[in-house]
């Protein structure tokens, strides 16, 4: 081999390093870009929660003064208020949990919130004893709608139990309609329904801001928003029922802080409701519909599931 020859192959080899150390650079950039990326996604999913938790706190109070004036004005207003909210919580939970047959399950959502409806209308003096005929007949609706699904229906459980949901949540809220039936029962319901919501939103509001004590590391909510929504609710039940005879000598905190403290614990299943879902959102149109409605059944649900309890605490109260 001739000197050129060496020298040839000696000038060769830089080169082979130089496109050697290219490569390794491109391959270190695209794993620089994959974690920046990957970094930039957890931060998305850390802030998510805490925008939901707003959105709550933001329709609880819609929601709160919806109730309260809807009580004030006569039964006739509230009765508009809650069958608003009840297809609010019909439509919301059927998008964001997409209950398998959904329509079938809208049928059956609707009819239970209407037949509830119809029954504290007609039979006032019936104490919600009229929803048993409603929930009676809501039990075989719930299988039949199963069997029309036909010989393709799948997800026979998780369609049953998501369409029980409905059975049972939208017609529990004409609680409210029945207590302002009752004596002095537009100023006991408008504070029933007060109470249920400012406690979401400071428990809301708590949660957001102290986010410590929490029941559990992947939903935010915690012991301190239960307890401030408790006191927040009693706030409103002194505020509004103080003058109530029915209800001195503390019944009317201990009205609100009842209500309150039992809506925030019913928040609290909602959370992990929320949680379950948002693992399995998609990233197609209808899973960017049921984030978005993911916060309006959040607070619908705990207030149709107190508000029979705050109708029995009233009552009780009453004597």
């Amino acid at each position: 081999m001739t000197e050129s020859e060496i020298s040839d192959a000696d000038g060769a080899q830089p080169s082979d390093e130089a496109n050697l150390t290219d490569s390794e650079g491109e391959a270190l950039g695209e794993t620089l870009d994959k974690e920046g990326n990957e970094s930039d996604g957890d931060g998305d999913e850390k802030a998510l929660p805490e925008f939901r938790t707003m959105q709550e706190a933001v329709i609880a109070a819609v929601v709160g003064l919806l109730l309260f004036s809807g009580a004030e004005k006569g039964v006739v207003a509230l009765m508009i208020v809650v069958g608003v909210l009840q297809a609010a919580l019909i439509a919301a939970w059927i998008v964001a949990t997409r209950v398998p047959g959904r329509f079938g399950a809208a049928a059956v959502g609707v009819l239970a919130a209407a037949g509830a409806d119809v029954a504290v209308t007609v039979a006032t003096r019936s104490q919600l004893g009229g929803l048993l005929v409603v929930f009676g007949l809501a039990v075989p609706a719930l299988f039949a709608h199963q069997l029309g699904r036909g010989g393709a229906r799948s997800a026979v459980v998780d369609s049953l139990a998501k369409t029980a949901v409905l059975v049972v949540a939208p017609p529990a809220l004409v609680a409210l309609v029945q207590l302002r039936h009752e004596p002095s029962g537009g100023q006991v319901a408008a504070a029933v329904g007060a109470a249920a919501a400012l406690a979401l939103v400071v428990a809301r509001l708590t949660d957001l801001a102290l986010p410590i004590a929490l029941f559990d590391v992947d939903v935010p909510r915690g012991f301190y928003g239960v307890i401030l929504g408790g006191l927040a609710g009693g706030a409103v039940g002194q505020l509004l029922l103080s003058d109530n005879v029915d209800f001195v000598r503390g019944r009317a905190a201990f009205t609100g802080f009842a209500v309150g403290i039992l809506v925030s614990l019913f928040s609290i299943g909602t959370g992990y409701l929320q949680r379950q879902g948002f693992l399995s959102l998609g990233n197609d149109s209808e899973g960017i519909w049921s984030e978005r409605l993911r916060p309006v059944y959040a607070v619908l649900l705990p207030v149709c599931f107190v508000s029979p309890l705050g109708y029995l605490v009233c009552l009780a109260i009453r004597g």
